[in-house]
Order: structure tokens, then C-alpha cells, then sequence
């Protein structure tokens, strides 16, 4: 189980008990501006493995059609 200040401890695999996390919503403005400074990241470091679900993770967030400042 992970564990996200807000919305407490989440069952996700792969996450060890416990471990922080931090949870981007589709829902959040600055969403996609958040994922494309991330594969922005990846990709000067040479990271490319992946860049492919990041791309369909921002592609998901612009059909997302509700935003709003997050709480």
C-alpha cells in the first residue's frame, strides 16, 4: 500500500507498504503542464523508455474535460 498525504494509504502493485506518493488528477489545470515538464525531463536525460505511456497518460488528460484548481 502507498501512501499519499491526501488520500491515504492506496493499494496499488509494484508500490512497497508505505511508500509516499503523489497522485496528478485529470481534473487538475496544471496537469498537463506537470506531465509534459516530466517527459520533458525524461527525455534530456536520455530516459526514453516508457515515453510512450506518458504520451498516452497526457493524451488522456486533454480528453479529460472537467479542470479545476486543486484543493
Amino acid at each position: 500500500m502507498a501512501f499519499d498525504s491526501k488520500y491515504g494509504l492506496l493499494d496499488i502493485n509494484g508500490i512497497p507498504e508505505k511508500e509516499p506518493i503523489f497522485i496528478l488528477r485529470a481534473q487538475d489545470v496544471f496537469g498537463i503542464h506537470i506531465l509534459k515538464t516530466y517527459r520533458g525531463l525524461r527525455e534530456s536525460s536520455g530516459d526514453i523508455p516508457g515515453m510512450q505511456s506518458v504520451q498516452a497518460t497526457i493524451d488522456a488528460f486533454k480528453n479529460w474535460t472537467f479542470r479545476k484548481v486543486p484543493d
